[in-house]
């Protein structure tokens, strides 16, 4: 059988110059080979130990949190993918040319118009100015500037202020949606 010494020498295949590798035999050991103590490397392993819990726990709390609302959005948009079509036809129907106060969720779909107000944060004089009126019905946070003091009616409240102005109802979506159109005064 081979000694100790001599398995070592023919991994490392040569010796240390100075005739000495720790153990005064003159073996170059090679370090794979060397034993270590456990408390050897507990300081040497602790920050990549850290950093190998932090990525574990992180990726554990993306994946329970972000990967399924995710996964929500895109499913929820193939399954009403007909109703988001009904939504753009309606919009189509207002001209290209014509002056359109929107809900802030339809207002990036027309935002090609010319003059496009936002109902939330246009003046009671621009809106009423505009030839068409797009309306989110779920929408309560727009119309609280037309609602009475401590009441939820703001919608009701602004469908009487269009209609009293000369506004009628031009189409209409599933409860998601109605558009007001202005017919121009006759002259």
């Amino acid at each position: 059988l081979l000694s100790d010494a001599s398995v070592l020498l023919a991994c490392s295949g040569t010796r240390d110059p100075s005739g000495a590798a720790g153990r005064g035999d003159g073996i170059l050991r090679h370090p794979a080979l060397e034993n270590r103590n456990l408390a050897d490397w507990k300081p040497d392993c602790r920050p990549v130990l850290v950093l190998v819990l932090a990525v574990a726990v992180s990726a554990a709390c993306f994946g329970a949190a972000v990967v399924p609302k995710a996964m929500r959005y895109p499913a929820q948009c193939v399954c009403d993918s007909d109703r988001y079509q009904k939504l753009r036809d309606a919009l189509d129907r207002i001209p290209e040319e014509a002056s359109v106060t929107a809900a802030t969720f339809y207002a990036a779909y027309l935002s090609q118009r010319e003059t496009l107000y936002d109902v939330k944060y246009s003046s009671k004089e621009h809106m009423l100015q505009t030839q068409y009126v797009v309306l989110d019905v779920t929408a309560e946070g727009d119309f609280e500037k037309y609602a009475a003091a401590g009441r939820k009616n703001g919608f009701e409240n602004l469908v009487k202020l269009l209609e009293a102005n000369g506004y009628e109802c031009f189409d209409t979506v599933e409860d998601l949606l109605v558009i007001y159109r202005k017919e121009p005064a006759a002259s």
